[in-house]
């Protein structure tokens, strides 16, 4: 399998008649930014995914992390992979989110490994790749639908990410959540639940600045 094959838009449905009415409020601007990020062109996606790249590089938030968790885009998301492609050039470790039974943990990823479909049909490392905690990683670099300036983050509707880090606000030193996404994926507000999980940073084509209590 290729190292970064494209993954085929997966369905997050939820069971309507269950979902509590700031996840209703959400639906229709969900449903406009992702059609308004699957509209770009392959040259805007790629422009857009090595500015970010480029405002990491010269970033401290970046450069002092050693363990940084990363995704491999579908659907529209703002393309990772040069921001992997430069965390293995400086030699620190990477890993990729896999899902399982509602949950979602991290598995190492180095150049050269073979990736297998898992869960929503995302790559994802083989089960031999080492996993690392979620809540000792330096750097969170988090797949976003929209966001606000203050952190606010919509994602797909799973929930992974709020689980997955909903417990390391406890936590003295707790990974920072770094947005990635199109600078277009900005919205002034957004509904909010008291599970959602806000955002420490954003990075977009335009630039990187820091949300809330990390600024």
């Amino acid at each position: 399998m290729s190292e970064f094959t494209p993954v085929t838009a997966s369905s997050y449905n939820s069971k309507d008649n269950q979902a509590p009415p700031g996840q209703l409020q959400k639906r229709p601007l969900r449903r406009q930014l992702r059609a308004q990020r699957r509209a770009l062109s392959s040259v805007q996606q790629a422009a857009t995914a090595q500015a970010v790249a480029h405002h990491l590089l010269y970033h401290s938030l970046f450069r002092r992390a050693r363990h940084v968790a990363c995704y491999l885009a579908s659907d529209g998301e703002t393309d990772c992979t040069p921001s992997i492609r430069l965390c293995w050039r400086l030699g620190k470790q990477v890993y990729l989110p896999v899902t399982h039974a509602g949950q979602m943990t991290f598995r190492r990823y180095s150049r050269g490994d073979k990736l297998r479909r898992g869960g929503f049909n995302f790559l994802e490392p083989l089960p031999a790749s080492p996993s690392y905690p979620s809540l000792e990683m330096d750097l969170v670099l988090t797949p976003l639908v929209g966001f606000t300036r203050q952190g606010e983050r919509l994602g797909m509707g799973g929930g992974f990410y709020d689980r997955c880090f909903a417990d390391d606000r406890l936590r003295r030193q707790r990974p920072t959540l770094l947005g990635l996404a199109h600078s277009f994926q900005q919205v002034e507000t957004l509904p909010t639940l008291p599970h959602d999980r806000q955002l420490d940073a954003v990075v977009t084509d335009c630039e990187l600045w820091m949300c809330g209590s990390r600024r």
